[in-house]
């Protein structure tokens, strides 16, 4: 079943290869298989690929089961993990995110929480983390309408990366969001200064 699935991998056959994937992980789990390191890759790997058939897939309940798998196996993943992997934290936090987020218009502000709390963690892991932990963060606090902490962020954000002129119009935005007027406007200078809003 192992040599299978990467066979199906190697061909891009995403799809197909969970099932193989899921047999070899379930056999090594009942009579001990592999080793912990394998059945650690094997476990991820599913995560990653149910987590693409939830992207790509248009049918709302099939998004919400691949979700659900793709979450039970990084969860796995997570708890036998004994090392800060910021790569895989970012995965979990942004899976949380967009299973939050399967309903536009019931969102689960459980799921936001719980992503944002990944985040946290994710951002703990490394002296100089990701911008995308950032933009995460960013997003669950725009979900929960914590406008002032968005700003916070934002500043993190235009400090790091001067150039994105993104960052400086929803800085602005958001100074006006909370009124803070002069704020606004100090933002569309400086964003004028490094060759943004200046249209």
């Amino acid at each position: 079943s192992q040599v299978k699935a990467q066979i199906l991998l190697t061909k891009g056959d995403y799809a197909k290869s969970i099932e193989p994937l899921e047999t070899a992980l379930l056999v090594s789990d009942r009579h001990g298989y592999f080793e912990p390191r394998v059945n650690q890759d094997l476990t991820y790997y599913l995560a990653q690929l149910y987590y693409q058939e939830a992207s790509t897939t248009k049918v709302a309940d099939s998004q919400k089961k691949f979700y659900a798998k793709a979450s039970s196996y990084i969860e796995r993943w997570t708890k036998a993990n004994t090392k800060p992997n910021p790569d895989a934290q970012l995965f979990y936090a942004s899976l949380l995110y967009n299973q939050a987020q399967l309903d536009p218009t019931n969102v689960d502000n459980n799921l936001i929480k719980r992503a944002q709390e990944e985040v946290q963690k994710g951002l703990q892991m490394s002296l100089k983390p990701k911008d995308t932990f950032y933009i995460l963060l960013l997003a669950t606090l725009q979900q929960q309408n914590q406008i002032a902490q968005s700003g916070e962020v934002l500043e993190l954000l235009v400090k790091m990366n001067p150039k994105n002129k993104t960052y400086w119009a929803q800085l602005a935005s958001t100074y006006l969001n909370l009124q803070q007027d002069m704020r606004a406007v100090l933002t569309i200078e400086r964003a004028q200064a490094h060759d943004a809003m200046n249209t």
